[in-house]
């Protein structure tokens, strides 16, 4: 049996240093697998994806707004019309298209109350178009005179974004393995343990 050597500072650093890259390993890991899940279970409200599609021609009762959600902490663009009691809205992907469009922006910040505009929603969508309650993402948008918002692009925008997310929440989780893998490789009281052998 050999002799216990006394532990050096330098094995209690690495300790501690390994015990740190292990708790960072399962927060990494565990963000990874929560930002999935987040975009797996939210696809259909926020992202488009080529779902069928209808279209409607309302009018505005007042101009579009630009609302804060603090629950989400994001900024979205509401529409409300004088045919249905719902909220029609501008997704993150939607608004950042016309944002980006500076006709369509300019497009947009024109309309007030009394205009006639047509939105494209989701076809299964349309049974609550009375609900007060309800929020109804828009796809399309257009006046009678240009399109502000086209569906195509938004659903070429939409399909990006939910790709790169998802990249991100995977490689998040193979980081999180991998750093718990390494960690417990390198962790010097593995060799600390072998004296008392």
């Amino acid at each position: 049996m050999s002799i216990l050597q006394p532990t050096s500072p330098y094995t209690y650093t690495m300790a501690n240093k390994s015990i740190s890259s292990r708790n960072l390993a399962g927060l990494t890991f565990f963000s990874g697998i929560i930002f999935l899940l987040l975009n797996l279970t939210s696809i259909h409200s926020e992202y488009y994806l080529g779902e069928d599609l209808v279209e409607i021609t309302v009018k505005m009762t007042e101009s579009p707004a630009d609302i804060h959600t603090r629950s989400t902490a994001t900024t979205r663009y509401s529409l409300k019309t004088a045919e249905y009691p719902c909220e029609f809205w501008l997704s993150f992907s939607a608004y950042k298209l016309i944002k980006d469009d500076k006709a369509a922006k300019k497009q947009l910040d024109q309309i007030i109350a009394g205009d006639l505009v047509t939105v494209e929603i989701r076809a299964n969508k349309k049974i609550y178009l009375e609900q007060s309650s309800a929020a109804m993402p828009v796809m399309g948008l257009k006046t009678q005179t240009s399109q502000i918002l086209d569906s195509k692009k938004l659903e070429q925008a939409d399909k990006k974004r939910l790709m790169i997310n998802i990249g991100l929440s995977i490689l998040a989780i193979i980081g999180g393995i991998l750093i718990f893998f390494f960690s417990k490789e390198s962790n010097p009281l593995n060799s600390v343990a072998e004296n008392f052998s």
